[in-house]
């Protein structure tokens, strides 16, 4: 066989690409399609050179494999070809095919082919479902002339079957890393139901009873609620983290962590101190830390955070930019003006800006007192926000409808406010996580 004819006879070329087909099609793993390219591909012609370049995620092309005639990794492959032809190539979508680059009209302007010396060159995209994957580029520095039109033909077939096979193998990838992810967010699921409550607290003459639904396998809402050891009072907690997702879900374990740790040493035995004055510095040492520790991050959280006494029914809170929890009156109570289940009597609004977004800040305390049968519902506002498929928010009429529509338990409260959010979402995909926490006193322990 004489230097200007083809490496591989017409009948050779058949049987290779029979068996470069059965070789990409019993292997799912990329790197091992790319090599047997490559290698197959420079014996093929006679090249001294192979590269294989794919699409990034951001659309880029990286390098994935580089070999030269003797088997061997090429170690800084982005330093031996010319990014021009590839350009060209992937512009354009068609093989490229030069038997001397250095006097080549269409090469003439680029500098990287006269400073590499580079004369036979071979670059053709991989396509697979007409979706461009990247390019194959083969090439000689040491022979003019050595690629011929039969080389690019047989370039163009095997490029044709590794594509499917590299398209293939990036959507086992894809597939492999979704099923890891999905693994990894169940797991991380499972450890944010840990830092909510397992049971919660019922106070005698109260009902306590909370929902959440994350929009996603984790979220940024939670709630909280501990007794309070020696003062005998609850601490409670709703709060919504900015975003969605395993971000918000870590922020959320801190927020959820730094009240806690701040509310039980505030509250402690030891510190003399009011309790307004204990309620202002959890909230503030809580806000202070995130904002200096992580204001990089610009995560903050929206946070209603209430001290009640069980036994008079006082209510101390700082609501820090969180949707306004309701206060149920019931019926017949002093400016009801209405018959049937209650009232809206109050509505909790802000006391201060939302927990993390600028150190120092104050936040105020307001007090409130629940009578017997009252309730207070607190909620995040992915309940206000939840859209109808006809794009129409929830709203704070319609939870307000169904939160005065009867003197109900607690626990049926919340029941009839998430059957109400399911009858308005219907089919619509949940886009935002949903948070309630209805607590009503439901007898005076004093025997008032």
């Amino acid at each position: 066989m004489n230097a200007s004819s083809p490496a591989v006879l017409p009948a050779e070329r058949l049987a290779l690409l029979y068996h470069l087909s059965q070789t990409f099609n019993s292997s799912l793993e990329m790197d091992d399609v790319l090599v047997t390219l490559i290698d197959e591909m420079i014996t093929a012609t006679r090249a001294e050179r192979g590269f294989v370049l794919l699409k990034g995620d951001e659309g880029q092309l990286v390098f994935q494999t580089a070999r030269d005639n003797q088997r061997a990794d090429i170690p800084t492959p982005e330093m031996e070809i010319s990014c021009g032809v590839i350009d060209q190539v992937m512009a354009e979508g068609n093989a490229v095919l030069t038997q001397d680059a250095q006097v080549d009209s269409r090469f003439s302007g680029m500098q990287s082919v006269a400073f590499l010396g580079i004369t036979s060159i071979i670059c053709a995209p991989l396509k697979a479902r007409e979706i461009s994957l990247g390019v194959v580029y083969i090439e000689s520095r040491m022979k003019a002339g050595l690629f011929k039109e039969a080389d690019l033909e047989l370039v163009n077939a095997i490029s044709s079957t590794a594509a499917i096979a590299i398209d293939n193998a990036r959507l086992y990838r894809m597939a492999v890393e979704k099923a890891r992810l999905e693994r990894e967010l169940q797991v991380a699921r499972e450890v944010q139901k840990t830092f909510l409550p397992e049971e919660i607290f019922q106070p005698q003459g109260w009902e306590i009873q909370p929902f959440m639904e994350p929009a996603r396998e984790v979220g940024g809402d939670f709630y909280d609620v501990f007794p309070l050891g020696y003062q005998r009072r609850i601490g409670f907690v709703m709060a919504d983290v900015v975003d969605k997702g395993v971000g918000a879900a870590m922020f959320m374990a801190l927020f959820r962590s730094l009240i806690r740790a701040f509310t039980e040493q505030n509250f402690s035995a030891e510190m003399n101190r009011s309790h307004q004055a204990a309620l202002q510095a959890v909230i503030k040492q809580t806000n202070d830390y995130i904002a200096r520790t992580h204001g990089s991050t610009s995560m903050f959280a929206t946070i209603f955070l209430g001290i009640l006494d069980p036994q008079t029914g006082e209510l101390l809170y700082v609501n820090g930019g969180h949707e306004p929890p309701i206060l149920l009156g019931v019926s017949g109570a002093p400016g009801n003006g209405r018959s049937g289940g209650g009232s809206v009597r109050a509505r909790l609004a802000p006391t201060g800006p939302a927990v993390g977004l600028f150190p120092g800040v104050d936040f105020d305390v307001q007090t409130e007192r629940l009578a017997p049968g009252e309730t207070l519902l607190a909620f995040t506002d992915g309940v206000l926000d939840a859209l109808n498929p006809q794009g129409e928010s929830f709203g704070q009429a319609r939870l307000e409808a169904l939160a005065t529509s009867c003197s109900c338990p607690a626990v049926e409260l919340v029941v009839g406010v998430r059957a109400g959010l399911q009858e308005h979402i219907q089919e619509r995909a949940q886009y935002d996580d949903i948070t309630l926490l209805a607590i009503k006193r439901t007898i005076d322990p004093r025997g008032f």
